[in-house]
């Protein structure tokens, strides 16, 4: 499954940042090869990779973990993402805390060109969480359907927390599962199972 089928491509800020891992993070996103290249190399990749799959809409969660590297660094980032954004005529989202405000503002081109706004905490009891839920899943290419009811969210809420941005990127991993397992719907099993992948993956076992 292609994680930008809706034009869309979502990637999550990993804690240590710069221009060449976030073009890796990018063509990780997209189920791209990643080579160990030079950071002008990966550029023309994702330029191209972003291009051939008619991209619209590039999200990026955890924008806050750029605040904690140099300020050159910080800006070598903004400028990155200014690029992508020219250079594609793409729109661009960013997630973040609310430290990520400054970081916005740091740049004065980003700043007129994003509208920063507080997003309320994701909470099972409000129904628009639950139908943001069910509509992202109607966009995956699953051969059944998926029961988004109460065990559903609360397991989803118990292993991203209530960030809009985790939640989304959980149900794009489980949908990837669910494909190459041939279960073909987003069930607990599926979750619990990608969440105990992923763990081992960042603590290295």
């Amino acid at each position: 499954m292609e994680a930008d089928r809706d034009g869309v491509v979502f990637i999550q800020v990993p804690p240590t940042i710069d221009e060449k891992r976030l073009y890796l993070e990018i063509l990780r996103s997209i189920g791209a090869a990643a080579p160990e290249t030079t950071t002008a190399r990966l550029r023309t990749m994702v330029i191209n990779q972003l291009r051939q799959r008619r991209t619209r809409l590039l999200i990026i969660d955890e924008m806050q973990h750029a605040l904690g590297q140099r300020a050159s660094t910080q800006q070598l980032f903004l400028n990155t993402i200014k690029y992508l954004s020219n250079e594609l005529s793409i729109s661009i989202a960013g997630f973040g805390s609310t430290e990520t405000k400054a970081l916005v503002y740091s740049d004065e081109h980003l700043a007129q060109r994003f509208e920063l706004i507080a997003l309320p905490a994701w909470d099972k009891s409000r129904s628009w969480v639950v139908d943001v839920v069910r509509q992202r899943i109607a966009l995956f290419p699953l051969r059944k359907p998926t029961v988004v009811d109460r065990a559903f969210m609360n397991l989803l809420l118990q292993l991203c927390g209530p960030t809009g941005g985790r939640m989304l990127q959980m149900l794009e991993r489980c949908a990837r599962a669910a494909i190459e397992d041939g279960s073909e719907r987003l069930t607990p099993s599926v979750m619990e199972s990608v969440a105990l992948r992923r763990e081992r993956l960042e603590h290295g076992i």
